[in-house]
């Protein structure tokens, strides 16, 4: 990685620049709907027993809620969530009473009732946690802050060929500040709790290596303090987050705030197994 003085990096065409700002934010912030997957189980530390599953497809989160009632027995709650356009996921909830599991299904037994509305704030600086809120009727409201539950450990290790699309902000020299894109061959190898990953950069003749603590929450992982080392003298710290492993290869986000001349540096990253 280098400055955009040093050797510029192929800039993205001016229809794609639009695009890049109109949909990618270049900053810590989640501001999109889609920015990250908030698939995964949730929970609030310390209240073991209980959990929210949240999927989400696209801009609709399906959530189940595995609670228990005031008579301390299991108690199902569904809710159907919206994004609003800027901050949450908002919608409605639903109790249901059907079949016993044991005998044979009856769909006269089923019955779907809506008993209020609930939302899922997930936390601007950091995607492994969350708000919800929800309110029953009769019962009253509950708030909850919530985080990513760990089931297993799940290794990084790998070599992948894939795309990252960044940009220079906040430059010194107005003209540096920039958008860009990449390819790359990306090697991650981890020990123990210390990972690193290194990107060769196709047609750059440049390789650079992050590398640090590896965090795993949830389904995700982040190595939140980096640092950021390449062939032609980069030698900084950074960030990185939102770490997915994937069936087909691996994907993230680096923010670095400091890559010289006063720029900062925003990208995303992903890519496929080799």
């Amino acid at each position: 990685m280098r400055l955009p003085t040093s050797i510029a990096r192929p800039l993205c065409s001016a229809a794609l620049a639009v695009l890049f700002v109109l949909s990618t934010p270049c900053a810590n912030a989640v501001t999109s709907s889609r920015a990250v997957d908030y698939t995964d189980i949730w929970y609030a530390v310390g209240e073991d027993g209980w959990g929210v599953n949240l999927v989400q497809s696209d801009t609709f989160i399906y959530g189940t809620f595995f609670i228990f009632g005031a008579d301390k027995k299991p108690t199902w709650i569904t809710a159907t969530l919206v994004w609003d356009g800027t901050s949450k996921y908002v919608g409605p909830i639903y109790t249901y009473f059907g079949s016993y599991y044991a005998g044979p299904w009856n769909s006269t037994d089923h019955v779907e009732s809506q008993v209020g509305t609930a939302s899922f704030t997930p936390d601007t600086n950091n995607s492994t946690l969350g708000a919800l809120a929800y309110a029953v009727s009769g019962v009253g409201t509950v708030t909850k802050s919530l985080q990513r539950l760990t089931l297993t450990s799940i290794p990084i290790a790998g070599t992948y060929i894939g795309g990252q699309t960044g940009a220079y902000t906040g430059c010194t020299n107005s003209g540096d500040n920039s958008f860009y894109t990449d390819t790359f061959t990306l090697q991650t190898s981890q020990s123990a709790n210390i990972a690193s990953l290194n990107f060769s950069y196709n047609g750059l003749n440049e390789s650079c290596t992050l590398a640090g603590a590896l965090n795993q929450n949830g389904s995700l992982h982040s190595i939140p303090t980096a640092t950021y080392k390449c062939d032609k003298g980069l030698n900084t710290g950074v960030a990185i987050r939102d770490i997915k492993i994937t069936a087909q290869g691996i994907e993230g986000s680096l923010s670095a705030p400091d890559v010289g001349g006063g720029c900062r540096e925003d990208a995303r990253f992903s890519a496929v197994l080799y």
